[in-house]
C-alpha cells in the first residue's frame, strides 16, 4: 500500500471515529436530558386530602348505634414506597392538639398533604392522639336501647392512644395506590367503634350506671365512670380500622 492510500486511510478512520463518538455523545445528552425529566417528573406533588369518620352501626348489635364525635391529634405520619421514585415519608406534629370531626364529607386541611405522584406498593398512615391533662382526645357520640328507652352513650377518651394503618384504593380495596399529579386524593380514615364494644354485653349496658350530661340521664363512659366497660373498649381501641383512597377525582 502506497502512502498516499495509508494517508487516505488513516483520514477515513479519524472521521468515521469522530463522527461515532459525536452520535455518542448526543445519544448521553439526549438520555441524560430524558433521565432527569422522569426524575422531575415523580417529584411532582399529588394532593391528599384525608377526612375522618365512624362506622355508625353493628351488624351484631342493633340496640347499639354512633352518631359522631372527634378526635385530637398531636401527629399524623404517612410513609410509603414506590415503584418510581424515591420512598416518601411525611411526619406533621401538631404541638397544640388539632380536632378533627368524625365527619366524612369534611376534610380538614391541617391533613392536606402534598405527596410525590407515582405508583405505591403501600402507603402507611400513623396518628397519635394529644394529651392533655384534664382533656378528652376521643370523644364518642351514639345512644343504646334498653327496652322502650333509648339511652345516650358518651365515651370519653383521656390517655394518648396510637394508631396505624395502611391505605387501600376505592376500587378494589387494593394497597397498591396510584396517585397522580393532575387528580385530587380523597381518603377517608374510618374507625370501628362496633368491634370497640363487641366485648361489652347488652346486659353491661342495661345495668350501666348513667350520669346527667347536660340534660339527659346519659350512660357516660371513661375511666372514673362504668370503667369496667371503659377498659374493655381500650383494649380493642386502635384495632379494625380502614383508610380508603378515592383517587378518580379530577383537579
Amino acid at each position: 500500500m502506497t502512502l498516499l492510500l495509508q494517508l487516505k486511510w488513516i483520514i477515513y478512520r479519524l472521521i468515521f471515529m469522530k463522527h461515532i463518538y459525536t452520535t455518542l455523545f448526543l445519544a448521553y445528552i439526549v438520555f441524560s436530558i430524558s433521565s432527569c425529566k422522569e426524575k422531575d417528573e415523580w417529584k411532582l406533588p399529588s394532593d391528599v386530602q384525608f377526612s375522618m369518620d365512624i362506622k355508625k352501626e353493628s351488624p351484631n348489635n342493633n340496640k347499639l348505634t354512633f352518631s359522631g364525635g372527634h378526635i385530637v391529634l398531636s401527629s399524623f405520619a404517612i410513609e410509603g414506597t414506590r415503584t418510581q421514585g424515591e420512598n416518601v415519608n411525611f411526619d406533621r406534629p401538631y404541638p397544640n392538639g388539632t380536632k378533627v370531626s368524625f365527619d366524612a364529607n369534611s376534610y380538614i386541611e391541617d391533613l392536606g398533604f402534598d405527596i410525590p405522584q407515582g405508583t405505591y406498593d403501600y402507603l402507611k398512615i400513623r396518628f397519635s392522639t394529644h394529651e392533655e391533662v384534664g382533656s378528652n382526645n376521643i370523644v364518642l357520640n351514639g345512644s343504646y336501647k334498653s327496652g322502650n328507652t333509648t339511652v345516650p352513650i358518651q365515651l370519653e377518651i383521656a390517655s394518648k392512644e396510637h394508631f396505624e394503618i395502611n391505605a387501600v384504593d376505592n376500587i378494589g380495596k387494593s394497597p397498591k395506590v396510584v396517585l397522580s399529579h393532575n387528580s385530587l386524593s380523597q381518603a377517608q380514615i374510618t374507625l370501628d367503634p362496633t368491634y370497640w364494644f363487641q366485648t361489652v354485653s347488652n346486659s353491661m349496658l342495661d345495668v350501666a350506671d348513667k350520669t346527667i350530661v347536660g340534660s339527659n340521664q346519659t350512660i357516660l363512659i371513661n375511666m372514673t365512670n362504668n370503667s369496667t366497660i371503659y377498659y374493655k373498649i381500650i383494649d380493642r381501641i386502635d384495632e379494625e380500622m380502614e383508610a380508603v383512597l378515592n383517587v378518580n377525582k379530577q383537579k
